[in-house]
């Protein structure tokens, strides 16, 4: 099979070519009425959208301008620029259509327009500045280009587009190819395509510029890379290519990828550059180990730009490296401390001030994980919110957001975690990180969830899945939660709300690999979840991570209350009591006290099981957790119902009966139907108690058609 031959044009297109011809009519008043604000809105539209990947095919352009015809009450648009273009035969006839844009100029600024019956354009307009570098640009070319654009032109008007077109176009403008030839042989059926090296360096500079500012694109991951190593291969001069395909790796957690691109995108800067570039390679070298989590090669490498820009003087680079060396070093080390020294130059202050409140907010984070002192969150909190004012650093609020509501998440104020997720969301921006908006939107959907509003969770997920799919297919967090929220409705337990509250600080910190709540249902095997939690604490406990460490401690309960074991259930959650006072985490209080009062009702201790229910409601209240509430009601039904039981307290009914009836119903509105038969079959085994016949069976019909549900 022979392959198809890829040409190149530094400007001119088949595209532009056409838009010309629609221009040049448009400057002879050929178009009156609607028609000519539809065509100037088309017009300008194409010319300002040189930066796609693949250019409009002629079908596509005609059907454009069809539609047009039909909403100008069927002027005539399409058959004159389908005619003109049929014109076009022999590299000449493009000769013509350039050379007949000098009517269309002025010659120079003062002059002004002489001739009616033709629409001259202003130079520095849009449609002049078009005109204008049209015509230098062909002026440009050789003969051999000439002939290599009409090649193009011939191949486009028969149904090809700009990129391996394997197919006409099943709109094109003759239908059937022909065996028309340029001077060089260069027939239509071999060209495979062409490379605009104008629109192909626009296309790459915004991609660029949307993965570097929030890792996101409006191409698919997967055909981006398709679409860069076309043009690696047939565009080599195009170096930025290498650029974007090393961002698109790191897109896509793709290691190997983005360091041979990262090597081959400064390779090509250091053979075609005078000015030495060496260090900057070993800086952005770091910055890939780092955030892949390479440690010590990423230290390795800003050492060696260190050197080398100390060598060359570079004092812009010496100091992002000092900025990155030790940040570096205080992720790994709280020892030590970054200082920042404000000056006289308020552009340095504003960069300095930018570097400070990161590092302040980094601090905040690794507090939060470790569980430190509230009092320190939040000094950090209001000092970042303090630069960040004097300094007009917009950007620092939305993250700053985040870590607030993750602060008063662990300090039980659910009207507080509601509002700085709101605020997040609401200042965020087109230059926003996509994984910032992702981490925001997971986090409100965990909220409404943790209120029972499972459909307006996931409608908070499918949100951010379609504005941005691409993301969303690559995300674990998203797909962690979605999944979290699908299976939460069926589950009793209280771990799952347990998991949502932490899942909601985990998410603000953004460091995903540490945390693995998804396994969180494989613990339901008691077999493996004793063969796993022995291995599972050490790991945990090596982090240094406070909520990663009370959850295997909880698990370890769960464990063991499962198997009956109900001293060292009661020891380890005594353990957790203690971590979660540390920290000051009133979820993880909750939810250890929760199960405390239900190894009290299993060993009958029914009194000691409502004092802990009854001291700890309005801290659940404050969480505003319609799971937790509805089980603490049920909690305190059991110990309510085992009073009634062992000491013959019948007197009690009405209170089992009311607690029975509040736990059903805020089950019943998170749809957890185990929540729902638990309360019902208390409900039923207390009117058989009290000799209430009619009123035991319609409760056990009711959980008949629940079982059968």
């Amino acid at each position: 099979m022979v392959e198809q031959l890829i040409l190149h044009t530094n400007y001119l297109t088949p595209h532009k070519l056409v838009l010309l011809v629609i221009l040049t009519k448009f400057c002879n008043y050929e178009y009156t009425g609607i028609a000519v604000h539809m065509i100037i809105r088309y017009l300008i539209t194409s010319i300002q959208h040189f930066d796609e990947y693949k250019e409009p095919t002629l079908g596509q352009v005609m059907t454009k301008l069809a539609a047009i015809e039909n909403e100008a009450n069927n002027e005539s648009i399409v058959d004159p620029v389908r005619e003109r273009i049929s014109q076009i035969q022999n590299p000449e006839s493009i000769d013509q259509l350039i050379g007949s844009l000098m009517d269309l100029l002025l010659d120079n600024e003062d002059e002004e327009s002489t001739t009616p019956d033709k629409m001259v354009l202003d130079n520095h307009s849009v449609f002049g500045m078009f005109v204008r570098r049209c015509r230098v640009e062909y002026l440009k070319l050789s003969f051999e280009r000439t002939s290599e654009l009409f090649a193009m032109f011939n191949s486009y008007r028969y149904g090809y587009s700009s990129f391996m077109s394997s197919q006409s176009d099943e709109h094109s403008l003759m239908g059937k190819k022909s065996a028309l030839d340029s001077p060089l042989d260069i027939n239509a059926d071999y060209i495979g395509g062409w490379v605009s090296n104008h629109d192909m360096a626009r296309f790459l500079d915004r991609e660029a510029r949307a993965l570097d500012k929030n890792g996101s694109s409006k191409v698919k991951p997967f055909e981006l890379h398709d679409r860069l190593a076309f043009l690696q291969r047939h565009a080599p001069e195009l170096v930025k290519a290498c650029h974007v395909r090393f961002l698109s790796c790191i897109r896509i957690g793709e290691y190997e990828g983005a360091l041979e691109n990262l090597h081959r995108f400064f390779d090509y800067c250091l053979l075609n550059r005078e000015i030495p570039l060496y260090q900057y390679a070993l800086l952005n070298l770091a910055i890939l180990e780092h955030t892949f989590g390479h440690k010590h090669k990423a230290l390795a490498a800003i050492t060696e730009a260190l050197d080398v820009a100390r060598e060359n003087h570079d004092e812009d680079c010496l100091s992002q490296a000092l900025s990155w060396l030790t940040f570096i070093e205080s992720k790994h080390n709280t020892g030590v401390k970054q200082k920042f020294v404000f000056g006289e130059d308020k552009a340095k202050n504003k960069n300095i001030a930018y570097l400070k409140s990161m590092d302040l907010l980094w601090d905040i984070k690794r507090k939060l994980q470790r569980g430190d002192a509230p009092a320190a969150v939040h000094e950090n909190l209001l000092s970042t919110s303090a630069i960040g004012t004097m300094h007009s650093l917009d950007r620092i609020f939305e993250l700053k957001n985040l870590l607030s509501a993750s602060t008063w998440n662990e300090h039980g104020n659910s009207a507080l975690v509601d509002y700085y997720i709101h605020a997040s969301l609401d200042i965020a921006s087109e230059h926003t990180p996509v994984e910032q908006i992702e981490v925001a939107s997971c986090m409100l959907a965990l909220q409404y969830a943790r209120h029972g509003n499972y459909s307006e969770a996931q409608s908070t997920l499918q949100s951010f899945a379609i504005k941005y799919p691409h993301s969303s297919d690559l995300s674990l967090l998203w797909k962690r939660c979605l999944k979290h929220i699908q299976g939460l409705k069926s589950t009793l337990k209280v771990a799952p709300s347990m998991i949502s509250d932490l899942l909601i600080t985990q998410a603000s910190s953004m460091n995903h690999q540490q945390t693995k709540f998804e396994n969180w249902g494989d613990y339901r095997a008691t077999s493996l979840r004793h063969n796993l939690s022995p291995e599972i604490e050490p790991l945990t406990r090596e982090t240094g991570l406070m909520l990663d460490s009370c959850m295997t401690v909880i698990a370890q309960a769960d464990i063991s209350m499962d198997i009956e074991d109900y001293d060292d259930a009661i020891e380890r959650l005594q353990e957790c009591l203690k971590m979660s006072a540390k920290c000051h985490s009133v979820p993880l209080y909750c939810t250890c006290c929760m199960k405390l009062a239900d190894i009290c009702i299993r060993q009958g201790q029914y009194h000691k099981a409502l004092q802990i229910v009854d001291a700890l409601f309005p801290k659940v209240l404050g969480l505003n957790s319609s799971h937790l509430t509805a089980y603490t009601h049920l909690l305190r039904c059991k110990a309510l119902f085992g009073l009634c039981i062992s000491e013959e307290q019948l007197n009690l009914a009405d209170k089992v009966t009311t607690n029975c009836d509040q736990a059903m119903t805020g089950f019943s509105a998170i749809q957890c139907h185990e929540g729902v038969k638990e309360a019902l079959s208390i409900k039923m085994l207390l009117f058989n108690k009290l000799g209430h016949i009619h009123d035991r069976d319609v409760i056990a019909h009711q959980l008949g058609q629940l079982l059968t549900d």
